[in-house]
């Protein structure tokens, strides 16, 4: 039994095959674990469970280990991120998500032009979580496609 039965429940449901993703292999985890043996277990269990690649058609991806944020942000901004941020996904447009190991691995966000860091309070269960666009009660929170004038469910309409 898995912590991410709801997770793979809403993907068989709401993801279409434009979603890529490949589960750790025990090995894979082992050297992970070794890597950085203070992980956070529900991170370490996601890429056991779920896998690691994007999810619903790009809107998150998550990444097979963390990497230095510093090494994928501009250059120009490079300096401001030591070796304490390790990024382990994003939002494709930028926005990275963060672990802080050197603050109990507490999750962080970095936004696209920005050098700050936001905090996020909750674990990365949670966070994954709100990044699929899952919400509390499970129901999908993407907004509906609603073409100008069109109903939800409508498909868009071709131009010349």
């Amino acid at each position: 039994m898995t912590q991410y039965c709801d997770v793979l429940d809403f993907l068989a449901i709401h993801e279409t095959e434009d979603s890529r993703r490949e589960l750790l292999t025990q090995s894979q985890i082992d050297a992970l674990v070794a890597a950085y043996p203070n992980a956070p277990q529900e991170y370490v269990h996601y890429l056991r469970d779920v896998g690691w690649g994007s999810v619903r058609e790009s809107q998150y991806m998550v990444y097979a280990e963390p990497m230095l944020l510093r090494d994928l942000v501009h250059r120009s901004k490079r300096n401001r991120f030591g070796d304490d941020v390790l990024a382990f996904g994003d939002d494709f447009a930028g926005h990275f998500g963060c672990f802080r190991p050197n603050d109990d691995w507490e999750i962080v966000e970095s936004f696209h032009g920005s050098t700050s860091l936001r905090r996020f309070n909750d674990g990365f269960g949670a966070f994954i979580r709100r990044r699929m666009l899952i919400g509390p009660d499970g129901f999908d929170q993407r907004e509906p496609y609603t073409p100008e004038g069109g109903s939800p469910g409508t498909p868009p309409t071709s131009h010349p």
